[in-house]
């Protein structure tokens, strides 16, 4: 619910700019868009008991809009500024940044039916110099950089379309877990799957179950009772394709989230096995099962040689099951080695029944964000994984939006998130002027705002309260605001907020550019993604990455749950380059201050340490690495 009409505030949001609707009136949609999505309650029930209309953000029009919903499941408005497009389209419109005329043009004259079939055509020899040939088309409106905006816009498209960002389920799994836990005849219920793995975005949620009739061993008739009772559940909507196999029963369910449920049913025994299994990544999975196969202690605990282990169909999964059997006796873990709070990225709270495995091959224990087949096993033979960062170790966020631009956050809001995050320092860190829809600030109201913010933190003991600065990239070498303004800030970020259709040139150039300017400390959310609201844009990522070295500059990874920009394999990568990165969570709502966790995900997965994030600095330190920083 919350998402979907996220998306129609933000299809608003779009629709108004097409009809030149003025500044004002995209900001309020979009503000009610971003305030309903990251709203982490039930909107519907907010609305029936009348705490809707105080939501931040959700001003008397926009909730008038929503109140029509409610009472009659549309808004009027809305329909109207679409008139006959379709939600796919429209969101594609804002997916893509070439604007309603550009992609309806382009419809027209490959006369395309929908997204699929605009994908087919546009794939077509010769489509491009027909599209740009066509006697249909208006002087100057598409080149052929839009074009390849396009087919990258599709691609994005495609590649997320059944996938949901994690943060927007982590506002329910644990009360979806809880109600699993209800159930009588469960024992243990664990998140595996993608989730355990930390993805920021997954296609499902997968929940590994322990029935309390399953303990000693697998009970068909006592499983199948247990998924008749979870089709109970007040959220599941309909069940699906059931499925047994390696003595585990699972059944998918479709739910009133949006999102399906695989619940596999394990036994005892094989719990450790089942586990390891169904967390993945496959391409992990495989490569220990070859390190399986040549060890005796796993082969010979299934009692198998290898001749008649490769005349099986599936050996390997029995192999490894047969093992955990042997030495794993749930729930009392009696086996060889344990996970303790001394091991290396030990956390609190987390199943490490599968730590068996790797300990039986001989292995470090990997942790789950890892298993990807990156390089982890290699690293795991030598004991010489990374220390992995932990959200305890950030020490400030520098990327947070205040009332002076787009954001709804007060000091008391800041107050309290420094206090309960344990934060050294924040940063205030707001759009600049060419940010029409994120009301960026000229530089008379930069200057206001820097007056405003010494004056405030005078009377702030707990943490440094810092003068920051979201500064677009307008050209090669070109800022909002000139130096005489970004030297007074703390701390300057500098970001591209437009500049979608630009060539993959054209957009290496000004990052590069940004990044050779001495008093610029970080980019903001480099690629651009906007999970479901706009493809990433096109770049050089490794001329990026090397200005990036050269000039002793951070990049961030943005925690906003629909952002995760830079992503793990880019920040592997710029890892391996010598890069820094900066975790920062680009909050608009109080509630999105909390959302550091899911930038801290990113860098885990990627394999980053508390050396390799600036803010796991503390402030004197981090005023160092500004002092000492290269300058070219």
């Amino acid at each position: 619910m919350n998402l979907k009409l996220a998306t129609v505030f933000a299809n608003m949001a779009e629709l108004s700019k097409q009809k030149d609707g003025g500044a004002k009136t995209v900001i309020d949609f979009t503000r009610a868009a971003r305030s309903i999505r990251d709203f982490p309650g039930n909107l519907e029930d907010s609305y029936n008991n009348g705490t809707l209309k105080c939501l931040p953000g959700i001003i008397p029009e926009m909730y008038d809009y929503l109140s029509e919903y409610f009472e009659t499941g549309k808004i009027r408005f809305y329909e109207e500024l679409k008139g006959d497009y379709s939600e796919e389209l429209i969101k594609f419109i804002r997916i893509s940044g070439l604007g309603k005329k550009r992609i309806f043009a382009i419809y027209e004259i490959l006369g395309a039916k929908d997204i699929a079939d605009l994908k087919e055509k546009i794939s077509r020899k010769n489509s491009f110099k027909n599209i740009l040939k066509s006697p249909k088309l208006e002087k100057d409106l598409l080149t052929k950089t839009h074009l390849e905006r396009l087919v990258h816009s599709i691609d994005y498209y495609e590649s997320t379309a059944a996938l949901y960002p994690k943060g927007y389920i982590d506002f329910f799994i644990n009360a979806l877990v809880s109600r699993f836990k209800d159930i009588k005849d469960v024992h243990r219920v664990t998140v595996t799957g993608s989730l355990r793995r930390r993805k920021s975005f997954v296609s499902d949620i997968d929940l590994l179950v322990m029935t309390k009739s399953n303990l000693k061993g697998f009970d068909f008739a006592g499983s199948e009772l247990f998924l008749k009772e979870v089709a109970k559940l007040p959220f599941i909507k309909t069940t699906g394709k059931r499925d047994l196999k390696h003595l585990t029963l699972s059944e998918r369910f479709e739910t009133t989230y949006g999102i399906d449920i695989e619940v596999i049913v394990s036994s005892g025994p094989r719990w450790a096995a089942d586990l390891f299994y169904t967390t993945g990544s496959k391409k992990h999975v495989r490569r220990i099962e070859e390190l399986a196969l040549k060890s005796d202690v796993f082969t010979g605990a299934a009692g198998l040689s290898i001749d008649s282990i490769y005349r099986q169909d599936n050996p390997m999964r029995d192999i490894i099951s047969i093992f955990t059997e042997k030495y794993f006796n749930f729930p009392e873990k009696t086996y060889p080695g344990s996970a303790t709070p001394g091991m290396k990225n030990y956390e609190e709270g987390q199943d490490y029944s599968d730590c068996i495995i790797y300990e039986s091959l001989g292995l470090e224990y990997v942790p789950p964000e890892l298993r990807e087949d990156r390089g982890e096993i290699e690293l795991a033979k030598r004991s010489a994984l990374p220390v992995l960062v932990k959200p305890g170790d950030i020490k400030g966020d520098l990327h947070v939006h205040s009332f002076w631009s787009d954001g709804l956050i007060e000091v008391e809001d800041i107050k309290k998130s420094c206090k309960e995050m344990g934060y050294e320092y924040l940063a205030l860190s707001d759009h600049s002027v060419s940010n029409t829809y994120g009301n960026g600030l000229d530089d008379k109201k930069m200057l206001e705002k820097i007056k405003y913010v010494k004056s405030i933190r005078k009377n702030i003991r707990d943490f440094k309260l810092l003068v920051g600065a979201e500064i677009d990239i307008r050209g090669v070498s070109l800022l909002d605001y000139d130096e005489s303004i970004i030297l007074k800030t703390d701390i300057a970020l500098a970001s591209m907020h437009s500049n979608y259709l630009n060539t993959i040139e054209e957009n290496t150039a000004r990052i590069i550019g940004a990044l050779q300017n001495p008093l610029i400390d970080a980019i903001a959310h480099p690629t651009g993604l906007v999970f479901g609201a706009r493809a990433p844009y096109v770049f050089d990522m490794e001329r990026i990455f090397g200005a990036a070295v050269k000039y002793d500059k951070a990049l961030e990874i943005n925690s906003y749950l629909l952002r995760l920009d830079i992503n793990d394999g880019h920040a592997a990568d710029f890892k391996k380059m010598g890069g820094k990165v900066v975790i920062n969570t680009d909050s608009h709502r109080p509630s999105n201050l909390a959302m550091m966790y899911l930038g801290v995900e990113v860098a885990r997965r990627a394999g980053l340490e508390r050396d390799d994030v600036i803010n796991t600095r503390s402030f004197k330190e981090l005023i160092a690495w500004k002092k000492n920083r290269h300058r070219y």
